[in-house]
């Protein structure tokens, strides 16, 4: 599990004060930042965080500087940078390193990480007795159009929703693929904060 960490010396870029105000704004409430680094402390990652939002009772989340790193696209680099967005039901206090160990993963990936993308085992390396142990990345949608694509200086940077699904759904994913899966999602109203949920399949 990703440490939460007091402090982490970082670099206080027109990038990272743009990507803070967009989100906070986003989230509305009163934002809160916290710092996490990996065990060796060689890699760091900011969450952004927001309580009794969207509604009360839930706490909003989003990575702040995985979109640092850029994933890479044949002989260059994908044209899009990635931020995690996720939201959790504000008794999890832990969920932030749910979304940081995962962040971490993507930095030291040479993969692309896009909508429909399962990330196995990283909700139950921080909830070990979770019926969720996986995430899902999809395209963001319950901040509409606040949360999105933005540009910022040297780059353009895109939130997507990180969703913790049973090992049922993971199945039910690679079974019936993408769209059936999102369809099903919808379909039974899932709750997306709620990691004690029923699972859908």
């Amino acid at each position: 599990m990703e440490n939460k960490v007091s402090s982490l010396s970082h670099t206080d870029s027109p990038e990272r004060e743009l990507i803070i105000e967009y989100v906070s704004k986003a989230f509305g409430g009163s934002p809160q930042l916290d710092y996490y680094g990996d065990k060796n402390e060689e890699l760091k990652v900011e969450i952004l965080f927001s309580r009794g939002r969207p509604m009360n009772g839930i706490t909003s989340f989003s990575t702040i500087g995985l979109s640092g790193h850029a994933m890479p696209w044949g002989n260059g680099e994908f044209p899009t940078r990635l931020e995690l967005a996720a939201v959790c039901v504000n008794e999890e206090e832990k969920f932030a390193n749910v979304l940081a160990s995962a962040a971490f993963c993507i930095m030291r990936s040479n993969l692309v990480y896009h909508p429909g993308t399962l990330m196995q085992g990283y909700v139950s390396l921080v909830f070990p007795n979770s019926l969720l142990p996986h995430l899902y990345l999809t395209t963001q949608f319950l901040w509409g159009d606040s949360l999105r694509t933005l540009d910022v200086i040297t780059r353009k940077v895109s939130w997507l929703l990180a969703i913790p699904i049973a090992e049922s759904e993971r199945i039910f994913l690679e079974t019936h693929g993408r769209e059936a899966f999102e369809s099903a999602l919808e379909n039974e109203r899932v709750d997306v904060s709620d990691l004690g949920r029923d699972p859908i399949a």
